[in-house]
């Protein structure tokens, strides 16, 4: 055997560390083995067709994860609310936001009723609801009330005490 086919021959039993040639496991970490490497895979991902290790849907993975909505997002997912609820403290379930507590001043003229996922303004009467539903408007146009608006006090008007 001469030198050159010598070199080859050995170069045929030589472990090739591919683990070198850059991020062969992608979201994991490589090792090298004999003849190969091994990829052991971070949290939320698992080895796909190619070895490389490549996102779980833990949405379609594992189903039921969220009470409303699941958005899978790289290694994991997030739990998301409809308008109105916020995410509670367990990730996973959504509670109803109390609007009245949390907006100072809706239903402005009005008295605010916290709904489940929503508010209603109830106006007292004489008033009426805005268009976007979150303000009472004056709507009163009677001799005596004008005249109070004006600071006048009508002799023909009573008023209750």
């Amino acid at each position: 055997m001469n030198l050159k086919s010598l070199k080859t021959y050995v170069n045929m039993f030589t472990d090739e560390n591919e683990c070198l040639r850059g991020n062969v496991c992608g979201n994991g970490t490589c090792t090298n083995v004999e003849g190969g490497f091994e990829c052991s895979c971070d949290e939320g991902f698992a080895p796909g067709p190619m070895q490389v290790c490549e996102d779980v849907n833990e949405c379609q993975e594992m189903g039921n994860q969220c009470a409303f909505r699941c958005h899978n997002v790289p290694g994991s997912f997030r739990c998301i609310c409809p308008y109105g609820y916020a995410l509670a403290a367990d990730g996973r379930h959504c509670q109803d936001i109390d609007e009245c507590q949390e907006n100072f001043g809706v239903c402005e003229g009005g008295e605010c009723v916290n709904t489940e996922g929503g508010v209603i303004c109830e106006c007292p009467e004489g008033y009426i609801l805005s268009q976007n539903g979150m303000k009472c408007i004056d709507v009163r146009q009677e001799l005596c009330y004008d005249g109070v608006r004006q600071g006048k006090k009508l002799s023909l008007c009573t008023f209750a005490t």
